[in-house]
């Protein structure tokens, strides 16, 4: 039990030091760049999920799998969790009412914990190695 805290605290670090790092590149695309924000968007996702798939393999999981065999996985996780955000907002906002502001905790908490199940037990499930 103690490794599971100890990894979910550093997959929550690792999504924090993401978070900061992608919203600086957002903003600082479209300010320097004065590019759209759904280019920026993307262009800071994407650094983010870089960062976020090195931080957690080597850091959190200690995953010595090779990366060419566990990032495919890793971006089907990450996109099933970006998905299992996009559903609780819309459920959220759509079917009970939950303001758009607030709806975001839950999509945030669904999808870092669908993220971390799917990193621990998929991608770098280390017992289960093919």
């Amino acid at each position: 039990m103690k490794l599971w805290v100890i990894q979910f605290a550093r997959f929550g670090l690792v999504g924090l030091i993401n978070t900061s790092v992608s919203l600086i590149a957002i903003y600082s695309i479209i300010y320097f760049f004065k590019s759209g924000p759904i280019f920026a968007n993307l262009i800071g996702y994407s650094i983010g999920l870089v960062i976020s798939f090195y931080l957690n393999k080597f850091w959190t999981f200690a995953d010595d799998t090779s990366k060419a065999k566990v990032l495919p996985k890793y971006l089907v996780v990450a996109a099933f969790s970006y998905l299992s955000n996009l559903a609780m907002v819309y459920v959220g906002v759509y079917f009970f009412s939950i303001g758009p502001y607030l709806v975001q905790i839950f999509g945030i908490s669904i999808s870092t914990i669908v993220k971390f199940i799917g990193c621990k037990f998929y991608v770098f499930n280390q017992t289960h190695k093919s």
